[in-house]
């Protein structure tokens, strides 16, 4: 039920040598700005802090196999209290640990929150026509503070945690229900988890003095429709029956050096830092893209 991205357009960027904060470069020293970062998983960058630090120690004492870990509390505590610097309590909830979203999705059937075949179950807190009242289930976003309050009424929250894909987990916090059985994880994969919410929520309590945050002042962006930093293309039903109409606004968009998201059912997002350049050249793509499309 929780949405699972196609990637399948990301093939057509160039061969990528580095990543670095909110931007991606090739071997010939291109720049890319990226606005799809992971599916949200590098809204903080590409290098959040503490991430690579925290999950060397336990890369090089060999911690990459699934074993009881003492990281998985640990794991777990940081996500409550990512939620809790939104105002959303979650003391009593139990959070589950999955390694994929399958295992997360059939988590939430488990506890009686989904119905197979029916994705209108989980709601995104971004969705930019998301209802008053949500749903048992909502994908969490962070920098959405006005919308927490929907999350705080529901029965299981997936939040999207700055943990690059490559530890893939999903966590699922569940309350007033039990969390579904979840396989062992690898140290490595649970050290990262706790590191990435960590940052996320040190970030979010300095955001209210963090004028340079590029996603408290966006740039104008003809063609998507805007909630906090989440970018949703607009376009009508027809155009997202045609198969070729988000490929040829990714291009549009690739040619300027800009990474959209590769899926129209994912939002694109307001990177954390840009030039002022960077800021001109994206309401330029934008705007011209719209152009093509109108």
């Amino acid at each position: 039920m929780i949405c699972d991205v196609d990637t399948t357009l990301l093939t057509l960027l160039p061969r990528i040598r580095r990543a670095r904060g909110y931007r991606l470069y090739t071997p010939d020293g291109r720049r890319l700005i990226d606005c799809y970062q992971d599916a949200g998983r590098a809204i903080l960058g590409h290098r959040a802090a503490g991430l690579i630090r925290d999950t060397k120690a336990a890369i090089e004492r060999g911690c990459l196999v699934p074993l009881p870990s003492a990281q998985a509390h640990r794991a777990r505590q940081a996500i409550v209290r990512l939620l809790a610097v939104c105002d959303i309590r979650v003391e009593e909830a139990q959070v589950g640990l999955y390694a994929t979203r399958a295992h997360a999705d059939a988590a939430l059937a488990g506890a009686g929150m989904a119905v197979a075949g029916r994705s209108q179950a989980v709601r995104d807190l971004a969705d930019p026509d998301l209802p008053a009242d949500a749903g048992p289930v909502v994908v969490w976003r962070p920098f959405l503070r006005d919308r927490d309050a929907i999350a705080g009424r529901c029965d299981a929250i997936v939040p999207t945690v700055p943990c690059p894909s490559f530890f893939s987990v999903v966590p699922v916090v569940f309350r007033r229900r039990r969390a579904g059985e979840a396989a062992l994880l690898p140290e490595a994969i649970l050290r990262a988890v706790a590191s990435s919410a960590d940052a996320l929520v040190r970030t979010l309590r300095d955001a209210p003095t963090e004028s340079g945050d590029a996603r408290s002042r966006p740039p104008l962006m003809p063609g998507f429709r805007a909630v906090g930093p989440y970018l949703w293309p607009v376009a009508t039903p027809a155009e997202l029956d045609r198969p070729d109409w988000y490929r040829n606004r990714f291009e549009s968009f690739l040619r300027a050096g800009i990474v959209i998201s590769p899926d129209a059912r994912c939002p694109s997002i307001v990177p954390g830092e840009l030039s002022d350049g960077e800021r001109k050249l994206l309401e330029r793509a934008a705007g011209e893209a719209a152009a093509q499309e109108g």
